[in-house]
């Protein structure tokens, strides 16, 4: 009796033994073979995760430019409230003779917002706020407030830039610094120039490492600091400004 009895035991504790590892072995409990077990059963693929698509940044989508952004401009645009010439020429106050083309240096105002020619003629901007039109009139002073108007107004092409050719989605600072780079420096930011004329076929470095979620490698080639063919210290100091807060991390 005791040998049956032992026997049975000893069989029962086999049998939960047996059906414990097979358990494991056909649902992959055992967490380090997961997903090796089920394909035993199914001859399921297991796919292989390519290392760039390992860490994903989660971000809000952002269309429009920051407070960064319109201290970035302050800094190294400056504000001049009046009609100015950007080399340094006075700009004569006779009849319509402010607003016609100069024969040297282009013509802004306020945030180095630059005058078209239909503003040079007429001496009025046409801006759009909500959906109104609205225009500022620049043959005398503007005010600061006027000046963030136009500024703001004219942020709207650089975030059409940014929103159309940048296909991943930035944090603030991110946007901030590549729309005051792209503010600065234009279509040349984005794409290989030609004859004037950007090449959308071609972009820059900038924008294929952007493109790739490289942001550390991007900033490297905001780099366009020559005007005339001189290098200006202005733009040396705008661009380091610029990557440094590309590269600055958001405060939860």
């Amino acid at each position: 009796m005791w040998y049956n009895s032992s026997m049975t035991i000893l069989n029962k504790i086999i049998i939960i033994i047996f059906i414990l590892n097979s358990m494991t072995w056909y649902y992959g409990i055992d967490s380090d073979i997961s997903y090796m077990s089920f394909s035993r059963i199914t001859n399921y693929k297991v796919p292989e995760i390519r290392e760039e698509d390992r860490i994903v940044r989660i971000l809000p989508i952002i269309e429009e430019v920051g407070h960064e952004f319109e201290a970035l401009i302050s800094r190294f645009e400056g504000l001049v409230l009046k009609v100015y010439n950007d080399l340094g020429y006075s700009v004569k106050k006779g009849k319509n003779e402010a607003y016609l083309s100069p024969k040297k240096g282009t013509l802004h105002i306020g945030y180095g917002h630059k005058l078209i020619e239909s503003e040079r003629v007429s001496g009025l901007i046409k801006i759009v706020n909500n959906g109104k039109i609205r225009i500022i009139n620049i043959k005398n002073k503007i005010t600061k407030e006027q000046s963030f108007q136009i500024l703001r107004n004219d942020a709207k092409q650089t975030q059409d830039m940014l929103n159309k050719y940048i296909n991943i989605n930035l944090n603030q600072n991110e946007y901030d610094a590549f729309a005051s780079y792209i503010f600065n420096v234009g279509y040349r930011g984005l794409f290989e120039i030609k004859n004037g004329r950007p090449q959308f076929n071609r972009p820059s470095k900038f924008l294929v490492l952007v493109n790739k979620d490289d942001i550390k490698n991007a900033v490297k080639y905001m780099d366009i600091v020559k005007s005339g063919g001189k290098v200006l210290r202005g733009l040396v100091k705008r661009r380091n400004e610029e990557q440094k807060l590309a590269l600055k991390p958001i405060k939860d």
